[in-house]
């Protein structure tokens, strides 16, 4: 969305991402009804990692189109350089976390799908209609099978949230928190019962 300063997150992302978790992913306003997901990237030159809301198209196979529109700037969001530095990412879809590689489309990859996205989101013409450059698209693909993909929780009342790190998959603070290890386990569990 906005280009926050370094090492900041605006307060306008910081609110969609706290309705986008507090929602499994759903968000009110003037992004009501547009799926978004959460991408964390790593910066291009400070090596941190940041979370960003961004709108996405669902394409085959589970994938997700992104595409690089900062409003209408006349520059790439920040996350832009740093998906080109570092693309395989971490996103948020709804309540899980995914492993996924951002690939730029470009030629006839980019030509083909850049009017279906015009068509579903008319909005999107409009912000490039008001910049010479020319908004990159990005097709974000699983490296995860989707079956094994744990569920975050997300605590509301504190704001902490689940961090996935590694294998073990727990919670970042001894709070009482059940891992994620342990939420797949359980969700693996009830999908065995009929």
């Amino acid at each position: 969305m906005a280009n926050p300063a370094a090492g900041e997150t605006s307060d306008y992302n910081s609110e969609i991402i706290k309705e986008f978790r507090a929602n499994q992913g759903r968000v009110g306003g003037p992004w009501a009804g547009v799926p978004l997901i959460l991408i964390h990237h790593i910066g291009a030159r400070s090596g941190i990692e940041r979370v960003t809301p961004v709108a996405y198209h669902p394409q085959p196979g589970g994938r997700f189109a992104i595409w690089a529109a900062n409003g209408g700037s006349p520059t790439h969001p920040n996350w832009y350089h740093n998906l080109k530095s570092h693309p395989k990412i971490t996103v948020e879809v709804g309540a899980h976390a995914v492993t996924v590689l951002a690939q730029e489309l470009d030629g006839t990859a980019r030509a083909g799908l850049w009017p279906k996205l015009v068509s579903a989101y008319p909005q999107l013409a409009e912000a490039q209609a008001r910049t010479a450059r020319q908004f990159p698209v990005f097709l974000l693909t699983r490296r995860t099978d989707p079956r094994r993909e744990p569920v975050l929780r997300h605590a509301p009342q504190s704001g902490r949230r689940t961090q996935l790190t590694g294998r073990d998959h727990r919670s970042s603070e001894a709070t009482g928190t059940r891992s994620a290890q342990t939420t797949y386990r359980n969700a693996k569990l009830n999908r065995r019962q009929p």
